[in-house]
């Protein structure tokens, strides 16, 4: 199977859930070529094209720029891909115009969303949910989610539907574990379903006595007493 992956928003650490995909598909019998930015540094036996990157400012030139649409364009029809994987980037024209082309060739399309629910706080995420991703969302003929959590959400969108959990990171880094010689875990973004804090409680409750851990971001966590817990 010949496979697109395009990847308009590649940082840190959807860099390495990035390098984890490269690396399930090196093992497969699969022909995938990658578009990401140039700032991306992705190791593979495959093919792999870049696009924009950089600095915030030329990164958001890339995604209005109509050469890089017409450039995506020759690369589509050139390649002649089976499928089309787009792991996140909902909210960039570029995915969307993508996924157009996919509609209009028949060709099968997998967009990864992100975040079905778009932070509240960020307000021009909000407004390129509205503006692009509702759009994104109702062109792709498959939804891809990481977390159990957004089914509901995601159902109602009429699409075949897909959950496929972040994979673990830890195994791009063969170093020595921490945990035995740091007594602080700190987890530290938003909090929301999907981000799998579930299991950095229970890993908590596992080692009391033994590390602190340590929850810091924006959101509402309710811990019972028996250790579950309630995420608003």
């Amino acid at each position: 199977m010949r496979v697109l992956v395009f990847s308009p928003m590649v940082r840190f650490a959807m860099q390495h859930y990035l390098q984890c995909i490269a690396n399930e598909l090196d093992r497969l019998d699969h022909e995938p070529i990658f578009i990401v930015p140039s700032h991306n540094i992705l190791e593979t036996r495959h093919r792999v094209v870049t696009i924009g990157g950089g600095s915030w400012l030329n990164t958001l030139w890339t995604n209005v720029n109509p050469f890089t649409f017409l450039r995506l364009t020759w690369i589509f029809f050139r390649e002649s891909p089976d499928c089309v994987h787009f792991l996140n980037g909902e909210t960039r024209l570029t995915v969307l115009w993508m996924l157009l082309l996919c509609r209009l060739t028949g060709t099968r399309s997998i967009l990864s969303v992100h975040d079905p629910e778009p932070h509240p706080c960020a307000k021009m995420d909000v407004l390129a949910y509205h503006l692009v991703a509702r759009r994104s969302v109702h062109v792709a003929s498959e939804i891809n989610i990481h977390d159990k959590a957004h089914v509901p959400i995601a159902s109602a969108w009429g699409k075949e539907l897909h959950v496929f959990p972040f994979p673990d990171i830890s195994v791009l880094f063969p170093s020595e574990s921490t945990s035995e010689r740091e007594d602080v875990v700190l987890f530290f973004g938003r909090i929301e379903p999907y981000k799998g804090l579930p299991h950095f409680v229970e890993l908590g409750l596992r080692m009391r006595g033994k590390a602190r851990f340590v929850i810091a971001g924006t959101g509402t966590i309710v811990v019972d007493a028996d250790g579950t817990q309630n995420l608003r």
